[in-house]
């Protein structure tokens, strides 16, 4: 008997909903084109809200990638400002060593050609 009762009650509950939603879609057609142009143009405010909730996120989102970038690009530089130096100063070592070398190779020849 319970059961029966809520089932009742469900059936009594989607009665009533669709009854109030007919009723809504049947004053919706029924109203004056200055009420539909008013709520389509709700509609359409919300809907504009929406795309523009997205695509401030969207740009931020892209603001945060850039700003890694941007972070990331400037270590890279310092890597390459470090290798660079780097670079540099095993080319004067391998200058030096290639200058003394070469300094002792001109000892020797003029010690075995004297």
């Amino acid at each position: 008997m319970e059961l029966k009762a809520a089932k009742n009650q469900v059936v009594a509950r989607q009665l009533q909903q669709e009854l109030a939603d007919t009723l809504k879609k049947q004053s919706m057609s029924e109203a004056s084109p200055e009420v539909t142009s008013h709520l389509h143009l709700e509609d359409e405010t919300r809907d504009l809200k929406k795309k523009l909730g997205q695509i401030r996120s969207q740009l931020q989102e892209a603001q945060e990638r850039h700003a890694e970038a941007v972070r990331y690009a400037e270590k890279m530089k310092d890597h390459v400002l470090k290798y660079n130096l780097n670079l540099t100063e095993n080319s004067l070592i391998i200058y030096k060593a290639d200058k003394q070398c070469t300094i002792r190779n001109v000892l020797v020849m003029r010690v075995y050609h004297c």
